[in-house]
């Protein structure tokens, strides 16, 4: 996303960089900002102002990609923005979510819709994204980032999806025991 969606080292940018005194490590977890939408204040924790051509920017590009791809037989859902930071402007986000699905839509209403909820994933939140009866083809994509956190009996990480769930048979967790198969395998003959 131009001007980084989450400012983090991993979208491409990383927003106000500030490199060791070794010239090879970085720090930027304390001052990573998400300025696709605008200018950050940290001081007031919000946006000095909306950038409101890099959105137009993002629709734009949502758009080219609908038109070259649209109705090809292997597209099958669009998500037109991976993680934008929990501090994201939920008005502007939503505003530019609901632009790129009515031309998805437009396009072809049979590929899903795929946002991120800013690692904000309460309903509360986003309940008035679209209206109640015009859910059809709509995924709200959480990513739960605790795989590293916590180990369970057998050594396995459970990044609180034991205590979130109850135990390791739920979905999380069992993605996490496939992960941990070929963790704890890994340097075990099998034959």
């Amino acid at each position: 996303m131009k001007d980084s969606q989450n400012g983090f080292d991993n979208s491409g940018i990383s927003n106000r960089t500030i490199w060791e005194e070794d010239g090879n490590n970085f720090s930027h977890w304390d001052h990573a900002y998400g300025e696709w939408m605008g200018t950050w204040n940290d001081s007031i924790g919000a946006y000095d102002n909306i950038n409101w051509s890099n959105v137009q920017w993002a629709i734009q590009v949502s758009n080219d990609i609908i038109a070259k791809w649209g109705t090809h037989n292997a597209f099958y859902a669009l998500e037109p923005l991976n993680e934008p930071w929990w501090s994201s402007d939920l008005d502007v986000l939503k505003t530019f979510y609901r632009q790129v699905r009515a031309n998805l839509k437009k396009a072809n209403p049979d590929i899903k819709f795929v946002f991120h909820d800013s690692f904000i994933g309460t309903a509360a939140v986003w309940n008035d994204l679209f209206d109640d009866d015009d859910m059809e083809n709509v995924v709200m994509d959480h990513h739960f980032y605790q795989a590293w956190y916590g180990r369970n009996d057998s050594g396995c990480p459970t990044g609180g999806y034991e205590e979130a769930f109850g135990d390791s048979s739920t979905v999380g967790a069992t993605c996490l025991d496939f992960y941990c198969a070929d963790y704890t395998n890994a340097n075990q003959d099998l034959t």
